[in-house]
């Protein structure tokens, strides 16, 4: 991992740990926590079923407000977006063919409407909504808060 790259997640870090760092308004932050960042493609078997995931990323374990089900989401060795819960099967790939290089954040608004976001290095983030009672939409480019 670049020097670069950890002072980047150490401030974001510290942003968090001190409340700084809000979800959008409205939003109920999704209990998630992801996995350590692996230094090569590596093997995850903490979501339910086994996956492989890029190098330097991370898997992350969303448990959605009102809902005790945890749903992973992780980055393939080839950038696509996948996603497994409890009786999913296995790992899903996320519609939209969207492509990313690392897990970042979760969120649920007061409506229902839960969110993903992804950063892509080079251009930022990018996030799909599943709207309450829908299906997961397409990816659109998103803020760092």
């Amino acid at each position: 991992m670049s020097t670069i790259r950890r002072i980047v997640l150490g401030l974001f870090t510290v942003i968090a740990a001190c409340g700084l760092w809000a979800a959008p308004a409205s939003a109920q932050p999704a209990v998630h926590h992801a996995e350590v960042v692996r230094p090569a493609d590596w093997q995850d078997t903490s979501c339910a079923y086994p996956g492989i995931f890029r190098d330097n990323s991370r898997v992350m374990h969303v448990t959605w407000p009102g809902d005790s089900n945890v749903e992973c989401f992780g980055i393939a060795p080839n950038r696509t977006i996948w996603h497994a819960w409890n009786g999913s099967g296995g790992w899903v790939e996320m519609p939209g063919g969207g492509r990313a290089d690392d897990t970042w954040d979760a969120w649920q608004d007061t409506n229902g409407n839960r969110t993903v976001k992804m950063q892509v290095n080079g251009a930022g983030f990018w996030c799909s909504t599943y709207p309450a009672g829908g299906n997961w939409g397409s990816w659109y480019h998103c803020s760092i808060d």
